[in-house]
């Protein structure tokens, strides 16, 4: 179907609850199939405990965060630096009816707060590949936006409840981390699923390992084929 402004609207692949979406003009399939695309991540995001707080950082449209808060009995905070996913994430949260649900930031997670240039891989939405870095990407579009890094934003939301923390920030998980000692050393914090560039896996498992977190879960395949760039770490605390 379409809405009122003649966008393409279709329906998320989560079994428990319609949720509808705007079809992404980069990758629609793809946003659109966010639970085979990653069921540990819809695994994660079920197993989180009645009252927790779910974090999305790199939301991008929304899948993930939908499913979060389609479950009324959880807390969600979504984080998404790109201008056109920032609209269309919050413009699914209001197709079902979940807008007041979501606290929903439009910047970039860095290691310390301070002004910092996104680079744009694609401008339109559903798109991903953004580079966080003050080293001109050529060919890139650029914006420079206040970058903050994760301490700052889980002092600013004040949510009492178990945190859990989706990262899926295209190359910036280091730096991501690299901001968030006190969010990871809080008790609060209970789970991390987070997307690790192949390269930077051992960096962040052995930071991760410092604060006292331990690899519970390791996906690297999709239907039985390797992942050729990424795999997916669930980690918890030890």
């Amino acid at each position: 179907g379409q809405d009122r402004s003649g966008m393409t609207i279709a329906t998320l692949d989560y079994p428990k609850a319609k949720l509808t979406m705007e079809v992404p003009e980069a990758v629609g399939s793809w946003r659109l199939g966010a639970c085979a695309k990653e069921p540990w991540t819809l695994d994660f995001i079920e197993s989180i405990p009645a009252g927790g707080v779910f974090w999305d950082i790199g939301a991008n449209v929304g899948s993930y965060t939908l499913i979060a808060a389609a479950r009324p009995e959880l807390e969600v905070v979504a984080i998404e630096p790109a201008y056109e996913n920032y609209r269309a994430l919050c413009k699914n949260l209001s197709l079902n009816n979940l807008l007041g649900r979501v606290i929903a930031f439009c910047n970039p997670v860095t290691p310390v707060d301070g002004f910092i240039w996104l680079h744009y891989a694609d401008m339109r939405s559903g798109a991903a590949q953004h580079v966080v870095g003050d080293q001109r990407k050529e060919g890139f579009h650029q914006q420079q936006m206040l970058g903050l890094s994760l301490d700052t934003l889980v002092a600013w939301v004040s949510l009492a409840g178990p945190r859990f923390l989706k990262i899926d920030v295209d190359g910036g998980e280091v730096g991501v981390l690299q901001g968030a000692g006190d969010t990871l050393a809080n008790p609060l914090t209970q789970g991390i699923m987070i997307e690790m560039q192949r390269p930077f896996e051992p960096q962040i498992t052995t930071l991760l390992e410092s604060h006292n977190w331990r690899l519970a879960g390791r996906y690297s395949q999709r239907n039985g084929q390797e992942l050729p760039h990424v795999v997916y770490g669930e980690y918890r605390r030890s």
